[in-house]
């Protein structure tokens, strides 16, 4: 919408007739001019109106820009972390061994059966959600401003 178009229109009072005597005219200005300060005052209220919405959809638009930029960079880091492909379990097992952990895995699930084992795994996998959740926080200077 265009500010033509988002103008507020003055009322036009049209033609006031001539009867009643000799004050009609100073009536008839006088109710003009009361129109025209009641269209000066709803005319400013209207303008404040559109200047604040302007803004609003100003700011609007800059928030929009850094939720893309942070999507952007989100799946920038989903393809990182994507990028090892079930590549971690096979790691933290060769990992396993050569630190001399007991391996053996419960044969119904995929749990180690020594505590140790089972609490270096836990550990593993609690410093790749870590890694994960660095990966995809949001970057310093992209914040709410």
């Amino acid at each position: 919408m265009n500010k033509e178009q988002r103008r507020l229109h003055a009322y036009d009072a049209g033609l006031l007739g001539g009867y009643g005597g000799e004050s009609v005219g100073w009536w008839h200005d006088y109710i003009r001019a009361e129109l025209d300060r009641a269209h000066d005052h709803y005319a400013g209220q209207h303008s404040a109106l559109l200047d604040a919405l302007d803004a609003a959809e100003s700011r609007a638009t800059a928030a929009e820009a850094r939720v893309a930029l942070l999507e952007g960079l989100l799946r920038e880091a989903e393809k990182a972390v994507e990028a090892c492909g079930g590549r971690e379990q096979p790691a933290f097992e060769a990992w396993a061994k050569q630190a001399r952990y007991e391996m053996t895995e419960h044969p119904l699930h995929y749990l180690f059966l020594d505590e140790k084992t089972n609490a270096a795994r836990k550990g593993w996998n609690a410093a790749l959600a870590y890694v994960r959740s660095a990966l995809t926080a949001k970057p310093e200077g992209h914040g709410d401003e």
